[in-house]
């Protein structure tokens, strides 16, 4: 299963994970190279050196150069790490899942040489990304990206931005271009929509070649490429491919990990 798309403007690589499969991907260059990695894998994250990732797999982060060393990890029951990004501050970002996919036991983590909760009670916490003083957060089962005003380090809740109810699928991996549009893959949906925030319609419905897209980011030369994975579940002949599709719109580079020591 496709998971957690990041491109690398520094040198032009595609980095993305199979979280069944047990697998980093680094495609440059045409060449897709694939890396054994810890189970579950599910995030990563960029650093100050081209290269060098923070990867989220099972309850553990790691740094990965030239294998996967061991930084941080979470000590809980029935859960997972399922989706995380290199925040504004710096810091990685990584919430949990139920992995039964049913209780509210999911936590939104933030990485800095140690692990703090930031929100609590989510189900299986999913895509997420920043626009100026705003972060977003989708929960995948309740259908929901909560939006969340960043002050002081500290999240203010301002509820639903975006509430999916009324289109296939659920919300899966999410990104934000450079307009403040939030681009949502929907697992199950084959497609991805595009809203503006706090919005009851998207501003563009785009269908995908297969049903089952996981998640998304913008790449390329001018960041206007959306790069999109997808699970093998769907059964098509191009499941679990990774799709590419030029846009109008354009991206913005991924955030950073760099504020703490061992990375």
């Amino acid at each position: 299963m496709g998971e957690g798309p990041v491109w690398d403007s520094r040198n032009k690589t595609l980095y993305w994970v199979d979280i069944l499969g047990g697998k980093l991907h680094v495609v440059r260059e045409g060449k897709d190279e694939e890396v054994d990695s810890p189970s579950m894998i599910s995030a990563l994250g960029l650093t100050k050196d081209e290269g060098k990732l923070v990867v989220a797999a099972g309850l553990s982060l790691y740094r990965y150069s030239n294998g996967f060393h061991l930084i941080g990890k979470v000590e809980e029951r029935g859960v997972r790490f399922n989706d995380g990004k290199c925040g504004p501050d710096g810091k990685f970002w990584v919430g949990t899942m139920d992995l039964e996919e049913k209780k509210n036991l999911g936590k939104l983590f933030v990485f800095d040489g140690e692990f703090k909760v930031k929100q609590k009670n989510l189900t299986v916490s999913n895509g997420m990304d920043w626009y100026k003083d705003m972060y977003y957060l989708v929960d995948s089962p309740k259908r929901r990206i909560y939006a969340f005003r960043v002050r002081d380090d500290e999240l203010e809740s301002l509820g639903a931005a975006i509430e999916t109810e009324d289109y296939p699928g659920v919300p899966d991996g999410m990104v934000v271009d450079s307009e403040g549009l939030i681009w949502v893959a929907h697992y199950g949906g084959g497609m991805i929509t595009v809203w503006e925030p706090f919005s009851k319609r998207p501003v563009n419905v785009i269908k995908t070649p297969v049903k089952i897209v996981t998640s998304l980011t913008f790449g390329g030369e001018g960041l206007n490429q959306v790069f999109i994975t997808s699970s093998s579940k769907g059964g098509e002949e191009l499941a679990g491919s990774v799709f590419v599709m030029e846009t109008e719109s354009k991206g913005r580079e991924h955030y950073i990990c760099k504020s703490w020591e061992n990375i």
